[in-house]
């Protein structure tokens, strides 16, 4: 799955929302959109019919950087997955729970 790393497609959710709701997609869809932009839901939904295969090395760099830096790690997966984000919204930050907000 190509999107398993996106930073857009990352977000924290209550047990509740994640387990007996669903995951609720379409409240998800529409922070993604509000996040990073008109369309962008759509966009992952279907990047995600796609695979990516990643070399171990980038998935090292990746794990490093999401553990010590959110905006490193969303520049770095910007350049390893050759995604020019000149054309969305800019990251957000992330909440206290690790959630888009």
């Amino acid at each position: 799955m190509a999107t398993r790393f996106d930073y857009r497609s990352l977000a924290g959710q209550c047990k509740t929302e994640n387990r007996f709701e669903g995951g609720k997609p379409s409240e998800f869809g529409i922070a993604i959109d509000t996040n990073f932009g008109k369309g962008t839901a759509q966009q992952l939904f279907n990047l995600s019919k796609t695979t990516k295969q990643w070399e171990s090395g980038e998935l090292e760099q990746l794990t490093s950087a999401a553990k010590h830096f959110y905006p490193a790690h969303t520049t770095l997966y910007d350049q390893l997955a050759g995604v020019n984000r000149t054309d969305t919204q800019s990251v957000p930050a992330l909440g206290e729970r690790g959630d888009l907000r």
